[in-house]
C-alpha cells in the first residue's frame, strides 16, 4: 500500500482586530433583526403571544420598542426646541467627560490611598495586623448600600469647600468620587502589599529616600525665595513636585547610557563568539516590531547614536539573516536621522549662545561636511557587505560595537 499525503492549506487568518469588529457586527446586526422582528410579530398579533390570550412582555409599539433607525437619529436631534439647544449625542459626551473626570480623580485617590497603605503595611507588621482586618471588613458592605449615604451626606455640604473646590468638584460630584475612590483603594493595597514584598523588591527605601530629598529641597527652595533669593523661583524649584527636584542626567540619562553601554559589550561578543540564537525565534507581530522600532529610535535620538547599532543585534536575534539585517538597518537610519533632526531643531530654536550657522541645536556646517563624506562611501559600504563573508562582517560589526562601547564607557567614567 501506499500511503498519500494530503497536505491540507491553512486559510489565512484575519487579523484579531478585524475578526473582532465582524463579530460585534453579527452580533449588533442579530438582536437588530431579533429587535425588529419582535416588533413585526407583535404588531400582527395585535400585541399577544401567537396562539394564546397572553399579551408579550413588552408593548411592541413606537413609544416602547422604537425602531432601530429611530433611536440613531434620536442622537442627532436637539433636546430642547430652544435655538441653542445641544444635540443628544453632544449632551450624552458632556456628560460622559463629567463622570469620566469624577471617577478619574478617585481613582487617583484611591489609588494614592491605596499604595500609602500597602508601603506602611510592607514596611510595618504591626499597623498590617491592626488595620488590614479594617481594610478587608471595608469591601463587606454592598456598595448599593453605601453609595445613597455618601451622596446624601455630602451633597449636603458637609465635605470642606477648599478641599471640593481642589479637586474642581462640586459637593455631588466629591461624592461620587469618593465612592470611585472607595472602589479602587482596596485592590491598590492589596497588590501594593503583594509587589512591595515580592522577592527582588527593595526599591521602596530608595523611593521613599528620594521623595524625601525633594521635599526638602522643595522646602528649602520655598524658604529662600520667601528671604528674598529669587532665584529658586526663576528655576521653577519652588514646588514638591519630584520631576523638578530629581536629578536628570543620574536618574534618566546614566541608566540609560550605561544599558546602552551593556547592550554594545554583549552584542560584540555574541557576534565575536558567533552564538546563534533559537532557531524557533523570529520577529516579533506588529504590536512587538512598533515597541522594537520606539525603542532603537528614542534611544538613538536620545544618545546621538546610528539607529544600526540597536537595528543590527536585534534582527540578527531574530534569527534575520545578517547581509538582510544591514540592509534594513541603512533603511531605517533615514527615517530615524530625520525625527531627531526635526526634534533637535524644534527644541534649539529659541535657546541663546548657539553658535554662528547653527539651526537649533543643529550646526549645518558640521552636517554639510558629514553627508558629504558619508554619501559617496555609502554605495562602497553596501557592495563590501555584499562581497564580504557574513563571518568577516561579524568581525567587522563586532570591532565598531566593542570601539562604540568602550568610547561610551570612558565617556561615564
Amino acid at each position: 500500500m501506499t500511503a498519500v499525503a494530503v497536505t491540507l492549506r491553512s486559510r489565512p487568518r484575519l487579523p484579531r482586530w478585524l475578526a473582532r469588529t465582524l463579530a460585534f457586527g453579527a452580533i449588533f446586526a442579530a438582536l437588530a433583526l431579533v429587535w425588529e422582528g419582535y416588533k413585526v410579530l407583535g404588531k400582527a398579533s395585535d400585541g399577544l403571544i401567537p396562539f394564546t390570550d397572553v399579551r408579550l412582555p413588552v408593548r411592541p409599539d413606537d413609544t416602547s420598542m422604537p425602531h432601530i433607525f429611530d433611536v440613531f437619529a434620536a442622537l442627532f436631534r436637539p433636546v430642547s426646541r430652544a435655538r441653542d439647544a445641544d444635540l443628544l449625542v453632544w449632551l450624552l459626551i458632556k456628560n460622559a467627560a463629567i463622570t469620566w473626570h469624577r471617577a478619574a480623580i478617585g481613582f487617583l485617590m484611591g489609588s494614592l490611598a491605596g499604595f500609602g497603605l500597602g508601603a506602611l503595611f510592607a514596611r510595618s507588621r504591626l499597623l498590617e495586623r491592626g488595620l488590614m482586618p479594617f481594610v478587608v471588613a471595608s469591601q463587606t458592605i454592598p456598595l448599593i448600600a453605601i453609595a445613597p449615604m455618601i451622596v446624601i451626606w455630602g451633597g449636603s455640604g458637609a465635605w470642606p469647600p477648599w478641599l471640593v473646590s481642589a479637586f474642581g468638584l462640586d459637593d455631588a460630584g466629591f461624592s461620587v468620587a469618593i465612592i470611585s475612590a472607595y472602589l479602587t483603594f482596596f485592590p491598590v493595597t492589596i497588590n501594593s502589599l503583594r509587589g512591595l514584598r515580592s522577592r527582588g523588591a527593595r526599591s521602596l527605601d530608595d523611593v521613599v529616600s528620594e521623595l524625601q530629598a525633594c521635599c526638602a529641597r522643595g522646602v528649602r527652595a520655598w524658604t529662600a525665595d520667601a528671604l528674598g533669593d529669587p532665584t529658586a523661583r526663576y528655576l521653577g524649584r519652588v514646588s514638591l513636585n519630584p520631576m523638578v527636584h530629581a536629578d536628570l542626567f543620574g536618574t534618566i540619562i546614566f541608566p540609560l547610557v550605561g544599558f546602552f553601554t551593556g547592550f554594545m559589550f554583549y552584542a560584540a561578543a555574541q557576534m565575536f563568539v558567533e552564538i546563534k540564537p533559537r532557531a524557533a525565534r523570529h520577529l516579533p507581530g506588529r504590536a512587538g516590531l512598533v515597541a522594537a522600532g520606539a525603542g532603537i529610535g528614542g534611544l538613538s535620538t536620545l544618545l546621538a547614536a546610528g539607529g544600526a547599532f540597536l537595528s543590527i543585534p536585534f534582527l540578527a536575534w531574530c534569527n534575520v539573516p545578517l547581509k538582510r539585517a544591514i540592509g534594513t538597518a541603512a533603511a531605517n537610519g533615514f527615517p530615524i536621522a530625520l525625527a531627531g533632526t526635526v526634534g533637535y531643531v524644534a527644541q534649539g530654536l529659541r535657546v541663546p549662545g548657539l553658535p554662528e550657522g547653527s539651526v537649533g541645536y543643529v550646526y549645518l556646517p558640521a552636517l554639510l561636511l558629514i553627508v558629504a563624506a558619508s554619501m559617496p562611501m555609502a554605495p562602497l559600504g553596501a557592495r563590501l557587505a555584499h562581497r564580504l563573508p557574513v563571518r568577516r562582517l561579524r568581525v567587522v560589526l563586532a570591532l565598531m560595537l566593542l570601539a562604540l562601547a568602550l568610547r561610551m564607557l570612558a565617556n561615564l567614567c
